[in-house]
């Protein structure tokens, strides 16, 4: 303790003698060498006071340690309370560790949790369809089905042509054009004959007594109250039943087409011992056949709109085991939905689309009838992950949609095609002739 006091004392001299040695009288001195040399031993000085501090500190330091070591320690914590309180500082720690696990624990714990609300969340809006994706789905679930009755009715309509113009067996033109039109004139008088037509004077033609012919008047020369005022008509093939609108359509088509038909010719003319004679009758029909088929082209366009017409899936409620697949979805019933919300009643709605509505009603809905209620586009506010599903279900219709006119475009160009086959004939006929001497057609 005296070193100590000691060296506070050394040091305030030391400090006393430095500010004297900075006073403006010995900045002011001129023996400068002097001034250098004390402040030498002034560094020198101060230099070795504090090596002895430093020595001191250490030794005391030497000291209290052993003090702690020898007499502290000895005297008041003997072993046992060293155990004790080492065993209490492991516990204490252990503890802290412990509750610093788990908040760790806890903050891994509440984050996974999050995560999996969120995706919880994310899950429920993204993956409950609204119900503007539901009534797209539930409006072309027969679709399909509708699509095959009506390419089944097309071809049902073209092979009965062929049919009767090639005089098949069980066909009304079986027995020849005269029989044809015979048949043909007896259906007139009895369905479609008019009395007040050519100033009444069709009243000696007419059979009367028909109740019924007043709906049906003139239905066989009138397309558009026939087949294009229509959107469903109740044509289907498939059964045995012949109706009223596949009797009118039929009869209108003998009109439309193929209004005359070829003379028969006889079996036994094939069979004649004139070898020219017989090419001739074979050239002949061999013409027959490609008039025939010119007329199918042009016709096609025709029964590919009534089948596009014809009667939809029978949509039995509920559906019937035995029934083939897609033909049992009752698509009317959420298809009258829409016209509802149109505003159309009961009867309108039965005239728009009957019981079993054809793909032309169906596409009709599904790509007009449904963008005409405000409820669509109210509906579009939405969740994103369903404004996707509609858009991706409206391309899919919207393809549908560019098929048809596709193959709309096709038929065109098929009766294109003729005509130009037609105009061609002209001039090959009349190059063959002049190069052939007009021995050749």
């Amino acid at each position: 303790m005296k070193n100590f006091l000691r060296s506070v004392l050394f040091m305030s001299g030391l400090f006393a003698i430095l500010a004297g040695v900075t006073s403006p009288a010995q900045s002011a001195c001129v023996n400068c060498a002097a001034v250098m040399l004390a402040n030498s031993q002034t560094r020198d000085k101060m230099n070795e006071e504090h090596n002895t501090t430093n020595d001191h500190i250490e030794e005391e330091f030497d000291i209290w340690e052993k003090w702690i070591t020898d007499v502290f320690v000895p005297a008041f914590m003997p072993p046992e309370y060293l155990y004790k309180m080492a065993e209490q500082v492991t516990v204490t720690a252990v503890y802290q560790v412990f509750a610093i696990g788990t908040l760790f624990d806890a903050k891994q714990e509440l984050e996974v949790q999050r995560i999996f609300q969120k995706r919880t969340a994310e899950a429920q809006r993204d993956y409950q369809p609204s119900v503007g994706i539901c009534s797209i789905g539930t409006t072309v679930r027969s679709l399909a089905a509708a699509e095959r009755r009506a390419e089944t009715t097309t071809f049902v309509l073209s092979q009965r042509s062929q049919d009767r113009q090639l005089g098949n067996m069980h066909s009304a033109a079986a027995g020849g054009g005269a029989n044809d039109k015979k048949n043909r004139m007896e259906q007139f008088r009895r369905r479609y004959c008019d009395t007040h037509d050519n100033n009444d004077t069709f009243m000696k033609v007419c059979v009367t007594g028909n109740g019924g012919r007043a709906k049906t008047l003139n239905k066989d020369i009138d397309y558009n109250r026939t087949v294009d005022s229509h959107r469903t008509m109740d044509i289907d093939f498939t059964d045995s039943a012949l109706t009223d609108d596949e009797e009118d359509v039929m009869t209108l088509a003998s009109n439309l087409y193929s209004h005359e038909i070829f003379n028969r010719i006889e079996e036994a003319a094939y069979n004649d011992s004139d070898p020219e004679s017989t090419a001739d009758r074979l050239r002949f029909l061999l013409e027959q056949r490609q008039i025939v088929a010119k007329r199918s082209v042009a016709e096609n366009s025709f029964n590919t709109i009534v089948g596009l017409k014809s009667l939809g899936s029978p949509g039995e409620d509920p559906p019937d085991p035995a029934a083939t697949v897609g033909d049992s979805v009752d698509t009317a019933r959420y298809l009258r939905v829409i016209l509802e919300q149109l505003g159309m009643s009961d009867d309108d709605i039965k005239i728009f689309m009957r019981v079993r509505p054809s793909y032309f009603a169906q596409m009709e809905m599904v790509t007009k009838k449904v963008f005409q209620q405000p409820g669509f586009y109210a509906d579009l506010y939405d969740k994103p992950a369903n404004v996707d599903r509609k858009k991706v279900a409206l391309q899919a219709i919207g393809l549908m949609q560019d098929f048809d006119t596709w193959q709309s475009y096709l038929r065109t160009e098929s009766i294109l095609s003729v005509l130009l086959e037609m105009e061609i004939i002209k001039y090959q006929g009349k190059l063959e002739n002049s190069v052939g001497g007009g021995e050749n057609r």
